[in-house]
């Protein structure tokens, strides 16, 4: 599964840090959480579902096939979340169905006492009646369980225009058995068989093929859906809605996406690469793709950014673009990528726990990687495994956990930076380690040997070690069972009269573990790159090599594979020196990061002049200077370069970007530079033009809101709804209040983000005394829910505070700024 916290902003997934500071339980931190021991298997499961639009239910009957692991028994435990339990039964061969008993306990758990002693192997059949529900329940913790597990039902008696009937399925982590009762465990595999009934102007998708249909007299129509390759309970999954069905193919395997009607003109270009994607990764894993067909389908309100169900891989709604948002670069590609590449690695070979959730999640996460290199080149690729390795540590949190992690609290709280992120680094360190045709050997065993099995992070190991050669357990105890990275102090230094370089490495990391590194250092003199393989494996390492003059520049891991935090005593000279000589993305990038820290230094700043004037340098170093300007402003002499990336840029990101720069200086001469990019194809940059026109006269931006309205999405909306704000009174209160406090944490994240700052720029034009305390005491409340949470979000609410006191102040309004000072003191 891919989440939002990758794709968008990191703080989108609640932290796990909330989830323990509001308690002193860490009886989590004792439990040991392996695989789900295994008393009955699940070999067969067919349903007969009835989803019922107008009640947002759905009837279901089961019939279970399973067999004793090894030991007999005489008892079944299923998972059944919140259902109604009308019958269960044994299933004779001839069909009959004889009553059990049973006990449903907590609304959750369905326990069985079957006809008899059941031996080991020995298959039987189960049969359940019930009803299932929407799970319509939200929950402030993300991080517990999301609200978009189960089952769902969106907008079912059709009565939102703008918003398509459908329901839709989510499994993971252990949500299917919200809509169907099975063994709802990583470690079980069935195949499936699902008969979906749903209103005969739907289509409707499952796993595995399309067997049969049937129209019925009551205006429905029954899908027969068939999956004849077993697949574990989270991925099974159905929908249903008013879609467009697209087909397409990869040789013979049927390929479909299922698109809302208004999508239709751009589901070739949302989804269109999808064999091309089957097709390389059919080639780069050395298996041909293993299932009989490949859907992909939306979800209005799916709260993730993808879920790789079994053939069937469910996206967010955000991925529904119309020809003017896919100007916009997004990371929707990598997300679809992502999904597919789980059909192989997660679906066809599934982790048996979810304490080893990475093996499926970085490897989906380190084919993105592969695929922009194939794609993209190299250049691309190694700038965003740059990002994932900088996500992951910028939080020291990350150190404290390993990828094998079996203490957890929260079964959701496993999908991070460290299952994902850490995850990719640590497959492109092993990949750079032993080499690429072993890499790929490698992972082809891998999924030979273990297809339609689950696995455990030594399997993975026995894989490689079979292929290289070598013995393995090194790197897997120190990257893969163990937690933290290194951080490495490095040193350079040159002895004249010895004619001799040195290294010093220092591991100056606080987990108590020291690491094994193997490590190239690159040596540049006169003009030339001599390169040395070393070894660090203390807390302390120093290397000598010999050199008849200083050299131009050391380098450090020149493969940039290392998954550690480095910190060198490199110069101004050098660090320049490397962007321009080094093939490494990370080392150009590490040139240009430096360079804005030490802007006071001439020569870096003149460094970062020559950069953003490169008309060949790649637009994503330009992006980062002029992010560090948002908080720095505009040096002077950068002014003349932001404007021509406003007015002239190719990447939309940095037009927007620099538009709202520009905007800062708040002069009038960039008025008709905003109301030309107003009209931009781009939503991002008319949506920072607007924000900027604001800035400097926002009578001219307010005018030209009815225009731009017949035609917004994404950024552009945002800042509509940020200018009609300015045009809001007390008379507007009641709803403004009303769509500030319906929202839930997730949705504030996740949906409505500015919806939270665009309230708190409005009180800055409350008259009315009532009004304006009942708004500081929901903005309050607000804040108070969410700093458990996010510190950072917490320190924006309290800026955007004090912005309105100021406004206040200059309006002459003492009794609201007394409000606002004694609110912000009490609350600390």
């Amino acid at each position: 599964m891919k989440n939002f916290l990758f794709v968008l902003w990191m703080s989108c997934y609640l932290p796990v840090t909330a989830q323990v500071s509001a308690t002193t339980d860490t009886l989590w931190k004792q439990q040991f959480r392996g695989s789900e021991a295994r008393i009955n298997d699940l070999v067969h499961v067919r349903l007969e579902l009835k989803p019922d639009f107008v009640s947002r239910s759905m009837a279901g009957k089961a019939w279970i096939t399973l067999k004793p692991h090894f030991y007999p028994t005489d008892s079944l435990c299923l998972d059944a979340k919140k259902m109604v339990i009308e019958k269960v039964g044994i299933v004779s061969d001839k069909g009959d169905i004889t009553p059990l008993k049973y006990i449903y306990k907590d609304s959750a758990r369905l326990y069985i006492r079957l006809n008899k002693l059941y031996a080991g192997n020995e298959k039987y059949q189960v049969y359940i009646a019930y009803k299932a529900r929407d799970n319509e329940e939200r929950t402030d913790n993300a991080s517990v369980e999301p609200a978009y597990k189960g089952l769902h039902f969106i907008n079912p008696d059709g009565k939102d225009k703008e918003v398509p009937a459908q329901c839709w399925t989510h499994g993971q982590t252990e949500y299917t058995s919200y809509w169907a009762p099975v063994i709802d465990r990583p470690n079980q595999r069935a195949t499936t068989e699902i008969a979906l009934t749903v209103p005969a102007k739907f289509v409707s998708l499952s796993n595995g093929t399309l067997a049969g249909k049937q129209d019925n007299p009551d205006g429905t129509r029954t899908d027969r859906w068939k999956m004849e390759q077993p697949h574990a309970p989270f991925l099974f999954f159905i929908g249903a809605g008013d879609f467009k069905l697209i087909t397409d193919k990869y040789k013979n395997i049927p390929v479909s996406y299922y698109i809302p009607t208004a999508y239709e003109s751009t589901a070739n270009r949302i989804f269109g690469r999808t064999p091309a994607i089957m097709e390389f990764f059919s080639e780069k894993f050395g298996m041909e793709y293993p299932w009989s067909k490949l859907s992909l389908i939306t979800g209005h309100q799916f709260g993730a950014a993808g879920m790789e169900n079994t053939t069937a891989v469910l996206f967010t709604d955000n991925m529904l673009k119309n020809e003017r948002q896919l100007t916009d670069e997004t990371a929707d590609e990598d997300v679809i990528v992502h999904e597919i590449a789980h059909q192989w690695l997660g679906d066809l070979v599934t982790p048996e726990s979810w304490s080893n959730l990475f093996l499926s999640e970085a490897f989906a996460t380190y084919s993105e990687y592969l695929w922009k290199e194939h794609v993209y080149g190299k250049e691309v690729a190694e700038q965003d495994i740059y990002k994932l390795l900088s996500k992951y540590t910028e939080d020291p949190r990350n150190s404290k956990k390993a990828l094998a992690r079996h203490y957890y609290r929260y079964r959701e709280s496993l999908f991070d930076a460290v299952s994902y992120n850490k995850g990719a680094c640590v497959l492109h360190l092993l990949r750079n380690y032993v080499g690429d045709d072993a890499f790929f050997q490698a992972v082809k065993l891998y999924l030979k040997r273990y297809s339609f099995q689950s696995v455990e992070a030594s399997d993975l190991r026995e894989a490689f070690e079979e292929v290289t050669g070598q013995d393995l357990n090194w790197f897997w105890n120190q990257w893969f069972y163990n937690p933290g990275h290194p951080v490495l102090d490095i040193n350079y230094s040159y002895n004249d009269v010895k004619k001799e370089v040195m290294v010093t490495v220092s591991q100056t990391q606080q987990t108590g573990s020291i690491f094994k590194l193997p490590v190239y250092i690159d040596v540049y003199t006169g003009g030339q790159k001599q390169r040395h393989k070393v070894w660090v494996d203390n807390n302390q390492a120093t290397f000598s090599f010999p050199a008849d003059q200083k050299p131009t520049l050391v380098n450090f891991d020149g493969d940039r594979t290392l998954v550690c935090e480095r910190k060198e005593n490199k110069t101004t000279a050098e660090y320049v020196f490397q962007y321009q000589y080094s093939d490494k993305q990370a080392d150009k990038i590490d040139a240009v990061v430096y360079a804005l820290q030490h802007t006071s230094d001439g020569d870096a700043a003149k460094f970062l002049l020559a950069v953003i004037q490169d008309d060949k340098a790649s637009y994503r170093y330009k992006e980062l200077i002029l992010k560090a300007f948002k908080s720095s402003g505009v040096p002077d002499n950068f002014v003349g370069e932001t404007e021509k990336i406003a007015a002239g840029s190719k990447h939309a990101s940095n037009r927007a970007l620099a538009a709202e720069l520009l905007g800062n200086l708040r002069q009038q001469k960039y008025i008709p530079l905003f109301e030309q990019a107003l009209k931009d194809s781009s939503y991002t940059v008319a949506g920072a033009a607007l924000n900027a026109l604001a800035k400097i006269d926002q009578a001219r931006a307010i005018a030209v809101l009815p225009d731009l309205r017949k035609d917004n999405r994404g950024a552009l909306s945002a800042a509509i709804a940020k200018v009609e704000v300015f045009t809001k009174t007390d008379a507007d209160f009641d709803n403004m209040y009303a769509t500030f406090t319906s929202q839930d944490l997730r949705a504030a994240y996740d949906e409505n983000f500015n919806t939270m700052f665009n309230f708190i720029t409005y009180m800055k034009g409350v008259k009315d005394m009532d009004h304006f305390k009942k708004a500081v005491g929901a903005v309050m409340a607000f804040r108070t829910r969410i700093t458990p949470y996010s510190m950072e979000l917490k320190g924006m609410i309290d800026d955007a505070l004090l912005a309105v006191k100021t406004s206040k102040q200059e309006q002459g309004v003492k009794d609201h700024v007394k409000l606002i000072e004694k609110e912000l003191h009490d609350s600390k």
